[in-house]
Formats: structure tokens, C-alpha cells, sequence
């Protein structure tokens, strides 16, 4: 992610992942909502990166 400088990658299972830090790729995925999503990062110090994603992704941002 941009703002951390780590490369995270999202895709389903079985096809391959996109950049997360590019908008157009991750809309390109069309996913859908509660659909089950793959998050990866090469680099060993993203696990609060990726943990954080994993919350946020989790987050029904349409809740009032």
C-alpha cells in the first residue's frame, strides 16, 4: 500500500492477484460483497498492514 510502502496484492482463489494500491485493478476484479478475497505482501514486516486490511475489508462500511 502507498502509504506504507508495502506491496499488498488482492485476487481470488485461483486467478491471479492485482496490485491493491492501484484502484482501477481492484475495481477490476468486480468483486462482490461477503465474497472471500486473497490478500498477500512480500515483504515479512506486513503483517499489521495486512491485518489492518483484513479489518477494514471486513467492515460493512454501509452500516449506519
Amino acid at each position: 500500500m502507498a502509504a506504507t510502502g508495502t506491496d499488498v496484492l488482492i485476487g481470488r482463489d485461483g486467478q491471479p492477484a492485482v496490485t491493491a494500491s492501484s484502484v482501477l485493478m481492484v475495481m477490476g476484479l468486480a468483486l462482490q460483497g461477503g465474497e472471500e478475497v486473497l490478500l498477500s505482501a512480500d515483504d515479512p514486516s506486513a503483517e499489521q498492514t495486512l491485518e489492518e486490511l483484513v479489518a477494514l475489508l471486513g467492515t460493512d462500511l454501509d452500516a449506519s
